[in-house]
């Protein structure tokens, strides 16, 4: 199973919600060229990160959380204290 980055699941949430790279870089207050850059693939800064989470109603511990969630679709509730969509350890 290839592993999913923070990065990839925000860009995920990106696509999904089908904005452009101008929409979120207004939305967040982060540069349109560091967007867009980061929408091609390439590294953020945490503080970037945090930005664009935010501007998309996520915060960074639900993304963290859901990258170790066993099959849990972006968007799906996550227990926070097992780290799993079905309230089941992780193993």
């Amino acid at each position: 199973m290839p592993r999913t980055t923070i990065a990839d699941q925000l860009r995920e949430v990106i696509r999904s919600r089908g904005l452009s790279g101008y929409e979120l870089a207004r939305l967040s207050g982060v540069n349109r060229s560091v967007v867009s850059r980061f929408l091609a693939g390439a590294d953020l800064t945490l503080g970037s990160v945090d930005q664009l989470a935010a501007a998309l109603g996520l915060r960074l511990v639900e993304v963290a959380t859901r990258r170790n969630a066993r099959r849990a679709p972006i968007g799906a509730p996550v227990d926070s204290t097992t780290g799993t969509s079905d309230g089941t350890p992780e193993t």
